[in-house]
């Protein structure tokens, strides 16, 4: 890549080392850094070095167990993302306008996506969604990364000041129990009467919106979930345990439900407190707080929320 400035100094610089760098500073780790940008710990630590050959002085402090900025790197890194900014802007400048949308998803949001892949389709003109699908810590990372324009997800435990999270809709859980269960016959189910059923839910590391939820409900209703084990990424396990199980019971997203079919398995919709009222997760489209948004993403913003009114 050629470089990104030359002054009367002869200093020049590339423009990947300086996305290197930003990301080296932002996670504060090379490995991490490394893992973002999706290349070899070994390209990030050459290109930053070579960055701190070519300025004539050293942007991080790697003396302690963790990366530094050094005062240098401090005063460099603002000026560093303004560079990159204006090359974007430059090229933003001459490139026929974009209306793709690369959107980091999951498969369990599988119909809320397709309906909004629907609905760009109808804008004018269509905004293309480019689908990336990864766990959510993974999917954050790649906004803040400039590989995703905007990811989906549900709660918002995860927040930062680098990243925008606007709320889009909220989906309804349901509680998923074996069909021979004597409340899988009822029109829904009050979480109370749960109470003496062990509960499989994802580890709270893993899904902590999830998992927080659940527990609020019930304490909510009265009661402590025991826990019989995970329900985790595999579906087909998890399902497979509560048909031929032990009782137990788990949550499950009401729009993903309706696309399945488990032999041996319900799903039906839960009640909570006094007032009867649903269950439910707030889920949020995240964008880069750094960067303002573009007149494509911002429209597709607005497709969401109006899709979730």
């Amino acid at each position: 890549m050629g470089p990104a400035a030359t002054g009367e100094t002869g200093v020049a610089v590339e423009l990947r080392q300086l996305r290197y760098f930003l990301e080296v500073a932002r996670e504060l780790h090379f490995g991490r850094a490394a893992e973002a940008l999706r290349v070899a710990p070994s390209a990030v630590s050459q290109q930053v070095a070579r960055l701190e050959r070519e300025l004539g002085t050293p942007l991080l402090d790697r003396s302690h167990r963790a990366v530094r900025l050094t005062e240098a790197g401090q005063r460099f890194a603002p000026r560093a993302r303004a560079v990159l900014d204006a090359a974007n802007a430059a090229a933003d400048s001459v490139r026929v306008p974009s209306r793709v949308v690369r959107l980091g998803t999951s498969a369990g949001l599988g119909t809320r996506i397709a309906a909004l892949a629907e609905r760009a389709q109808l804008a004018e003109p269509p905004i293309r969604l480019e689908l990336s699908y990864a766990p959510a810590d993974d999917r954050l990372a790649a906004v803040g990364a400039g590989r995703l324009d905007a990811a989906v997800v549900r709660g918002d435990s995860r927040a930062s000041a680098e990243l925008d999270f606007t709320e889009v809709w909220t989906d309804e859980l349901v509680i998923a129990l074996p069909s021979a269960h004597p409340l899988a016959a009822e029109a829904a189910i009050p979480l109370g009467a749960l109470a003496g059923v062990p509960l499989r839910i994802v580890p709270r590391d893993r899904n902590p919106d999830l998992h927080d939820t659940v527990y609020a409900a019930a304490a909510e209703s009265g009661f402590v979930p025991t826990i019989a084990g995970e329900f985790g990424d595999a579906l087909h396990e998890g399902f497979a345990a509560l048909a031929i199980g032990p009782p137990s019971w788990t949550v499950f997203y009401a729009g993903h439900a309706q696309t399945l079919a488990i032999p041996g398995v319900s799903f039906v919709p839960a009640t909570v407190g006094p007032d009867g009222r649903g269950l439910f997760l707030r889920a949020f489209v995240v964008t880069d707080a750094r960067r303002p948004l573009s007149p494509v993403l911002a429209e597709f913003l607005d497709l969401c929320r109006r899709a979730g009114a």
